[in-house]
């Protein structure tokens, strides 16, 4: 039934494989990205699908991947599919691979902006006013020269009174989760679920963590862990938490980080000319305003 009611609307069934070059073709978010998905597939019972469409020259003009035969992989309704997992993919958007005007047949409540244009039967409307934060550019019309003056101002008397800014590529995996780890800990009290899977995740799909930690002193005393995903023509980023040392309030280290992160994904985006898009996720808390504008999410009214 379900595959009956996909070829209806032009999705034919396909292989990994095919989804995995329609993504290369068309582009994606870490949510989507073949990767993500199989590191998912290998931890969970997902029974994960593939579907394509192709045009009249058989060229791939989109692709989708399916949980149990009732939804996209990823999308908000899956996050019950995933309990106890406790790896960083973040189901806030879903980016697909796409390119042409079509219906989905499959609902979703957070299907990107970007597919505005292209998913015949979606909308913003009857959708809660769900939206996506996303940091603002370096570039005009990003933050004010007033605010990259204070966040400067931020980072250099921080870097004088001890502390450092080190990649993430300095650290092995092992090491980098027991930084998060901890530091969360210090920060809500309580620890991430999941330490050795969040480990092999970090072994196994390191070219996507992206970052800085920040040290005061000898010792971490930030992290945040983002995960990206690099397409044709943008790259994503997404800011899953961050673990803090809330003893070293006085010092804004949460606030030099993300500063330095959006700072750093930035600079990458324009070297390779290619739009950042760097999600803080929806719109939980207030102090998102002062690093993002929003995007409203999109509803897929299911045929």
């Amino acid at each position: 039934m379900f595959k009956s009611k996909m070829n209806l609307f032009g999705w034919v069934e396909a292989e990994s494989s095919d989804y995995q070059l329609a993504y290369q073709q068309l582009g994606g978010n870490f949510s989507t990205h073949p990767d993500a998905l199989a590191f998912q597939h290998q931890h969970a019972d997902l029974q994960p699908r593939y579907f394509v469409s192709r045009n009249q020259d058989h060229r791939l003009q989109g692709a989708l991947c399916t949980w149990r035969d009732k939804t996209i992989a990823n999308a908000q309704a899956t996050r019950g599919m995933l309990q106890g997992l406790g790896i960083p993919v973040p189901s806030d958007e879903l980016l697909l691979p796409l390119d042409r005007r079509i219906i989905l047949p499959v609902y979703v409540k957070t299907l990107s902006a970007m597919h505005a244009e292209q998913v015949i039967n979606s909308s913003v409307k009857m959708n809660a006013r769900r939206e996506l934060c996303l940091a603002k550019g370096l570039g005009d019309g990003g933050f004010s020269r007033k605010a990259k003056y204070s966040r400067r101002r931020e980072l250099n008397q921080f870097l004088e009174a001890g502390g450092a800014v080190r990649p993430h590529s300095d650290f092995s995996a092992a090491e980098l989760m027991d930084i998060y780890f901890e530091l969360y800990y210090l920060r809500r009290g309580e620890y991430p679920l999941n330490k050795a899977l969040n480990v092999r995740f970090a072994e196994e799909l390191r070219d996507h963590i992206f970052g800085n930690v920040l040290f005061f002193k000898g010792e971490p005393c930030a992290f945040q862990l983002i995960v990206m995903a690099e397409s044709p023509r943008w790259i994503t980023f997404d800011y899953i938490n961050i673990g803090v040392d809330q003893r070293l309030s006085d010092y804004s280290p949460g606030s030099i980080l993300s500063w330095v992160n959006i700072s750093e994904a930035w600079e990458l985006c324009q070297a390779k000319g290619k739009v950042m898009r760097y999600s803080f996720g929806n719109p939980t808390a207030g102090y998102k305003d002062q690093w993002c504008y929003r995007e409203s999410l999109r509803r897929v009214w299911s045929v």
